[in-house]
């Protein structure tokens, strides 16, 4: 989904350093693979449009040292539900005499 770019200047295994979501993944839709933040569950508009992702990034010198990240994610709404006609054809005879506005045939869909 996306990726986070953090350095650290330290040298050596000082300067490698881990990613952890450790607030905001309601219901665990989100994972973290090194640096990369994927979608780990489906995602609906409907019950939850946006996350806010705190992520942890630590290097690994001793002490270690922690920075804060804000993540977040807008669940665009997709609509789902495709209207369908109960038939595939209508066919209607009207009179050229029908006042205009006057419904003849119900459609639903």
């Amino acid at each position: 989904m996306t990726s986070l770019t953090c350095t650290d200047e330290d040298l050596g295994p000082n300067g490698n350093l881990s990613f952890t979501i450790v607030s905001g993944n309601t219901e665990d839709k989100f994972r973290m693979d090194d640096n990369i933040v994927f979608v780990n569950g489906d995602l609906d508009h409907e019950s939850q449009s946006e996350y806010s992702l705190e992520i942890h990034v630590t290097d690994h010198g001793v002490p270690s040292h922690v920075t804060v990240v804000i993540v977040t994610v807008y669940v665009k709404a997709v609509n789902e539900i495709t209207p369908t006609f109960q038939f595939s054809n209508y066919t209607v005879t009207i009179s050229e005499a029908t006042p205009v506005g006057e419904l003849e045939t119900p459609c639903t869909a």
